[in-house]
């Protein structure tokens, strides 16, 4: 079963650098204060690699496709 997560933004950066990022449920659940909304894992990720933004765990490895971007 895929992991689920949690997606936040890091309100500490200057706004030109915050983005929407995953976050394991570790890490989650390591925090005092509770961020983020969480994200059902079965639903799926698509085909984008998905690593926690707190400690660098891959959460969903995206597809390996052999098509290049344009």
């Amino acid at each position: 079963m895929p992991e689920s997560c949690y997606f936040y933004v890091d309100g500490t950066l200057p706004p030109e650098q915050q983005r929407m990022q995953p976050m394991c449920l570790d890490c989650h659940n390591k925090l005092e204060s509770k961020v983020g909304s969480y994200w059902d894992g079965s639903l799926g990720y698509g085909p984008f690699d998905f690593i926690c933004g707190v400690c660098d765990k891959v959460i969903h490895k995206g597809s390996t496709g052999t098509d290049e971007e344009t």
